[in-house]
């Protein structure tokens, strides 16, 4: 390397928005396209995530005796000896079995 800054070549001069090392730098360029499979991949886990834990929650609500059904609006029906109960959301659901288990 040294032999071509003695041959008289000069030094590469500063990084500028228009030179090839800028352009590879930015990031900008053809952002979207390797990074819209990672975005799928997330946005998938996300979701097998939240049915995942909707999943759960209806089972714990099984054993205590408790049917459980998301409606519509996200929000939960809960349903026990004929009686029903709306809550609000997951939170909510977890709140109200500890209740009916007798934990605070």
């Amino acid at each position: 390397m040294s032999s071509h800054f003695e041959s008289g070549a000069t030094a590469p001069g500063p990084v500028t928005p228009e030179s090839d090392e800028a352009r590879g730098q930015a990031g900008f360029k053809r952002q979207g396209t390797e990074d819209s499979r990672d975005c799928a991949v997330n946005a998938a886990q996300r979701k097998f995530q939240a049915e995942k834990a909707a999943t759960t929650l209806i089972a714990e609500a099984a054993l205590v005796g408790v049917e459980l059904a998301q409606l519509a609006d996200r929000s939960w029906m809960a349903s026990r000896w004929g009686l029903g109960k709306t809550l609000a959301d997951m939170p909510a659901v977890r709140a109200w079995l500890a209740r009916l288990r007798g934990r605070p």
